[in-house]
């Protein structure tokens, strides 16, 4: 199952690192407007994936009920994707996803 994580700039995988976590995407907030510069959204593919400790983990996808706002999740960093607070984390992997597709969960 795929697992999303908001990372700061600072907190993004190394190349050396990168090579060692295993299947990962990103979206750099900043190409889809101000309120997101400086954070990502990360993807992981793999399970044994170890994130970084400073990630912000979203809530698993199986939570179908928790929306962003309910969640630790800083959504003012998402509002330039369209999202609102208002979405659950299945709705919100979905619209990664629609910018991303690798991001589809």
């Amino acid at each position: 199952m795929k697992r999303y994580f908001l990372s700061h700039d600072r907190d993004m995988p190394t190349l050396k690192e990168y090579s060692t976590m295993g299947r990962l995407s990103f979206i750099d907030l900043a190409s889809h407007g101000p309120a997101g510069d400086k954070w990502n959204v990360v993807c992981f593919e793999d399970d044994h994936a170890v994130p970084k400790p400073e990630w912000q983990p979203f809530p698993t996808l199986v939570d179908s009920k928790t929306t962003l706002i309910e969640s630790e999740i800083n959504q003012e960093f998402l509002t330039d994707l369209g999202l609102t607070g208002e979405e659950t984390t299945l709705e919100t992997a979905v619209k990664f996803g629609a910018i991303l597709p690798t991001m589809k969960p």
